[in-house]
């Protein structure tokens, strides 16, 4: 065999093994212990002549069925999601409110696809979405749409880099509304832990 097939073999076997799949995607994100990652966050509303661009970070604990947004800018909002129960907190106005999660609202989309997402819950996204997973040259795409109204203009589109966890999610609404959140994973574990409680306890206190 001369050194152009050998080289050309080795390539397709690099190939072959760099292609992603959505089982190990899932399973690269999925994990027992709290996770806290620092966002970025860019919203396009039609109703808006600027974009609106917020930061924070968003905290999960699956065996706990608990996913936590803090926004810190431009203003301090906590938002958590506890099994099917929605809690939001407008800490500069003292605004709270407490009701059941809509996976299908605009306010809690982002939320609850991503702790689907680390939960592995993939009936809670196939019983809202079409999936289509990608894997490209440099990154792995879950391209979710509208199940009852596939053709229609809205899509969220998950992605992140070739046997990486994800580190972006786009949001693409019907009526030309569009966020993009991006995502780093900043530490894990019982310090994590401790101030998903804490967030928790600010959340929860008299929110009735």
């Amino acid at each position: 065999m001369n050194y152009f097939g050998l080289f050309f073999l080795l390539f397709i076997s690099f190939a072959a093994h760099a292609r992603d799949s959505l089982p190990a995607v899932l399973k690269r994100m999925h994990t027992d212990s709290a996770v806290k990652l620092a966002y970025q966050e860019r919203k396009d509303l039609t109703l808006m002549a600027q974009p609106w661009h917020g930061e924070g970070f968003l905290y999960s604990l699956p065996k706990e069925g608990v996913m936590i947004k803090q926004q810190l800018k431009p203003e301090r909002v906590l938002m958590a999601v506890i099994g099917q129960q929605l809690f939001y907190y407008d800490v500069k106005n003292q605004l709270r409110h407490q009701g059941l999660l809509d996976e299908s609202h605009p306010f809690s989309l982002n939320v609850a696809v991503f702790k689907a997402l680390m939960s592995q819950d993939m009936l809670l996204l196939e019983k809202f979405y079409q999936l289509d997973f990608l894997s490209q040259a440099d990154q792995w795409q879950l391209i979710l749409k509208d199940k009852n109204d596939p053709d229609s203009a809205f899509k969220i589109i998950i992605s992140g880099p070739l046997q990486r966890p994800a580190n972006r999610i786009d949001i693409q609404q019907a009526d030309g509304d569009s966020s993009i959140m991006s995502l780093s994973k900043i530490a894990e574990g019982e310090k994590v832990e401790q101030e998903i409680e804490n967030l928790l306890r600010q959340l929860t206190q008299s929110t009735h």
